[in-house]
């Protein structure tokens, strides 16, 4: 009895520490639906928590238009990325400059278009500051 009783605290603690560790683990992911603005406004997601430091990833779904979308993370506001443009339908993935200072901070993605583009754009799809 007091060996069932031995392995299955063992079996418990194991299954919390396993359960544990891939919570931590888990990366935030949110879906965006916005409007940009005309001449290079930028519109901004709601915050997420960067939770290692690999790159983050931006999933777009569509732009309207044909037009491009430009974007970066921000750590307030802060641009903690280079500049990326893309594509309706593109998936990019974003190195930080210092990923090691970001983790555990909350990140958000910046989005506009180009100074000249004179009518506001549409774009959807969803991003996470964390790769994997």
């Amino acid at each position: 009895m007091k060996r069932l009783m031995k392995y299955s605290a063992v079996a418990l603690a194991l299954m919390l520490f396993i359960g544990g560790a891939t919570f931590v683990s888990a990366r935030n992911i949110a879906e965006y639906d916005v409007v940009m603005p005309r001449f290079g406004g930028a519109t901004y997601t709601d915050t997420l928590t960067k939770t290692n430091q690999s790159r983050a990833v931006n999933n777009n779904g569509s732009i309207g238009g044909g037009y491009k979308m430009n974007c970066a993370v921000y750590w307030g506001s802060d641009k903690i990325t280079e500049n990326y443009s893309l594509t309706s339908g593109s998936r990019i993935l974003i190195p930080y400059n210092e990923a090691y200072n970001f983790v555990d901070s909350n990140v958000k993605l910046g989005m506009w278009t180009g100074l000249t583009t004179y009518v506001k754009v549409a774009a959807s799809g969803s991003w996470s500051p964390d790769e994997n």
